[in-house]
Parts: C-alpha cells; structure tokens; sequence
C-alpha cells in the first residue's frame, strides 16, 4: 500500500462543536511564511461547492447564519500507509477573515480566507505597560486581558474579554527581557517584532487553536535559532527515487541570497539612545558595500550575562549574515510523488512535514545535481511553504534559507553537529 493523504477542513468556536465542511471543499491553499527576526505569518484559502445554496448568507441553508468572523478555521491532514495512519495532524489554524460568494444563478462558490491569530491579535494597540520577564510570562500580559472593562487583546470565538488564553511554548532557553510598552510601539506586533523578538534575535511560529478555551499557542526559540526537543525534526529530500524516510524533490531554484546580507548593525535598548552599539564586518563591507539595519527599540536582558547583550546581538547579524550565499532558495513536490516514489517508511515524515508545528523552522538536507554538474547535498532550514490541494492531489512549495547562517551547532547532529567536520558550509 501506498503513502495517501487525506484532508479535513472544519470552523469553529468557543460556543459551536467544530463543524466538519470537507465534503463542500473544491480546492485551498495554506501559505506559512517565517520571517526573521519576527513572528512568522499564516493565511489559508478555501473554495466551498454552494451549488445547492447551503452557504449562502441568509438563505436558509445548513450554514447560512453561521457568523462566520468569529469562527476558528481548521485544516487537517490525515497520512496513511499499510501500517496504519498517523492521525490527524495541525496544518493550520487561524481567524476567518473574509467571505466572498460568488453566484451567477446556475453556479455558486463561497471563498473563505482566514490569518493566523497573532496577526489578528497583533494588530491591536492596547495600553501596556514597560515588563521585565520572560517571554511565556510577557505573553500573558500583553496578549492577555485581566480586566473585564478593557477589551479583549486577542479574537476571543465566542469566549468573554478575559476568557481566552495564549500560550507560549519555549524551544529553547527563555531567557528574561525588558520591553518598553505604548510609550514605543503602536501594536502588539509591533512590540513584538521589533521590540521581543529582535531583541532575543530569534523567531516565533504560530501554531494551533483550542477554541474549547479558547487558547493560541505560538512557539518561539532562543538566540541559536535552532529547535530542540521533540519538536525538533530533521528531514532529508533527493531527487529521483527517494529511500528510506527521505522525500522526493521536483523543481528546485538555486540563487544567491542576499535578502538579509548585513555587516553593519546598529542596536538599541527600548529606545534608549545611551544604550546604542554598533558592529561592522569591514571585510564584507569591502566586498560588497555597507548593507545596514538598525533595531533601536529592542528588548534588552533584565540580567547582564543572562541572554545575548545588545552588543552580541549585533555580533550576531554581522557574522551571520556578512556574506552572500548561492544555495537553494525553493523546491517542490506533490503527493502524487510520495505516493509513487517514496517507500512506506517516508510516511511520518510526510505528515510531520505538513504539520504546523514540527514543519516550519527544521533543519533539512537537499541531494540534487544542477544540469552539468556533479550531484550535491547543502544544509537548508525551512523558512516556509505553500501548501496547495484539491481533491485528487497535494503540491507543496517550500522556502528555504542557508543552514549554516540560521542554524546553530548542535552536538551529534548529522547535519550541524558532527566534530572536526563542517557541515554547515
């Protein structure tokens, strides 16, 4: 038996059993995008058959008064193979955001688009105030709401103000940092990207909804941006016949990525112009010009040692990112490739590929050989992916950045961790 893949989409809130409307879906996408350094971004598409008027608003049909703005929307995917299945897993969970219909009196199809909540949370402006902590503690001060009279900070689905929870989840050391409140920065997002997050030089990923609370929950790593733990996963993609648990590659682009080429940084403590460092890396500026960045409202450790200083953080950018790379920059494949080419083993990692928590932000190698050339193997970290599907097939486009600049050393690692070899080149 081949490896087949099985979608489920469902809404849902605080108030309503998730619904299950898989049976109307003609076809969607998923698109995940992690950006650095900043909270990554999710939106998903879904095409609903309304041929008999089920959808339409007011129509009297099955869904016709659902409000569906304050909906979760669900996506799901199953992964089968002779030994059975590995479940359900999270694709993508996010806030309904539009819905379009469109009717010529013969054909009818409903179009719904829906974020991730932290970009619907972010793009509040609430009142608060400057916070030394940690990020999971941070998180629940600001994205929370503990006053009743305040309005609520996130999508609540159904829930009161208060009633919502977000949950952090730390793949790495959670260290403690100070940022300043509205005094700095006009949104949420805003605090977090440019305050939290470039601080701490380092990612987050919104990953799931349970809207029985409701509670988001989002991931974040430290300063090695480099997943730890049982959500760190390691997938190997080849071309032509893959073996074992590897995964296929089709079309794969190649290019060098300068987009964050960076050797002159300039850093700031929460807008504290007495606090400002500057790192160059003069021999990148020689080769290529001055490429510079600034972050000056950044958070900033409330212990010294404790957590990469202001002055390390600039450190970082400009040894990092102080050269420019010719490394893959995308690829694809499609089901109908795992189905056909891979071996029954490939089947966890399909699925774990297809997760939103244990896809986005993995160390991967890709084995490919460019026309007239030798084959070659690089380290890659998956930066995001497209995810497209109909009833009959599902194309998956991933983004991919160098992994020996957005990865750390990790002990034993095959592919970032082995002694005396460099594998991260």
């Amino acid at each position: 038996m081949a490896i087949t893949t099985t979608w489920r989409f469902r809404y849902g809130n605080k108030n309503t059993a998730m619904t299950d409307i898989t049976s109307y879906v003609l076809n969607g996408s998923v698109d995940q995008k992690c950006g650095f350094p900043e909270m990554a971004r999710g939106h998903a598409q879904i095409v609903i058959n309304n041929k008999t008027g089920a959808f339409t608003p007011l129509g009297g049909g099955t869904y016709g008064t659902v409000d569906w703005f304050n909906m979760a929307l669900s996506i799901d995917v199953n992964v089968t193979s002779s030994a059975g299945s590995t479940g359900y897993v999270k694709v993508f969970d996010g806030i309904v955001q539009t819905f379009g219909l469109d009717d010529n009196g013969v054909m009818s199809y409903v179009t719904i688009d829906a974020v991730d909540a932290l970009t619907v949370g972010g793009r509040n402006t609430p009142d608060f105030t400057d916070y030394g902590g940690d990020t999971v503690t941070w998180v629940d001060r600001w994205y929370e709401n503990g006053d009743p009279a305040v309005p609520a900070n996130m999508p609540t689905l159904g829930a009161t103000s208060t009633g919502y929870t977000v949950t952090a989840v730390p793949l790495g050391t959670n260290y403690s940092y100070f940022t300043v409140g509205v005094s700095l920065f006009q949104s949420l997002a805003e605090s977090m990207n440019n305050g939290r997050m470039a601080g701490m030089f380092t990612v987050a990923i919104p990953t799931t909804i349970d809207v029985t609370t409701p509670d988001y929950k989002f991931q974040f790593l430290d300063s090695t941006l480099t997943k730890t733990g049982a959500y760190r996963k390691v997938y190997e993609f080849i071309e032509k016949t893959p073996t074992g648990t590897k995964l296929p590659i089709d079309q794969i682009k190649e290019g060098y990525q300068d987009e964050l080429l960076t050797n002159s940084v300039k850093m700031g403590g929460n807008g504290n112009s007495a606090s400002y460092v500057t790192k160059q890396n003069f021999d990148s500026i020689k080769k290529y010009g001055p490429r510079y960045r600034q972050y000056l409202n950044s958070s900033a450790p409330t212990t010294t040692g404790i957590g990469l200083s202001l002055a390390e953080v600039a450190q970082d950018w400009v040894n990092r990112f102080g050269d420019v790379n010719f490394m893959p920059y995308n690829f694809s494949f499609s089901s109908k490739q795992v189905q056909q080419y891979c071996d029954e083993a490939a089947r966890d990692q399909w699925s774990n590929l297809l997760s939103v928590e244990y896809g986005l932000w993995q160390t991967a190698t890709v084995t490919y050989t460019p026309t007239g050339c030798s084959q070659r193997t690089r380290v890659v970290v998956i930066a995001g992916r497209t995810i497209t599907f109909d009833p009959s097939q599902t194309f998956i486009n991933i983004d991919l950045l160098p992994g020996h600049d957005y990865q750390s050393f990790l002990l034993d690692s095959n592919e970032i961790g082995l002694l005396d070899t460099d594998r991260l080149a």
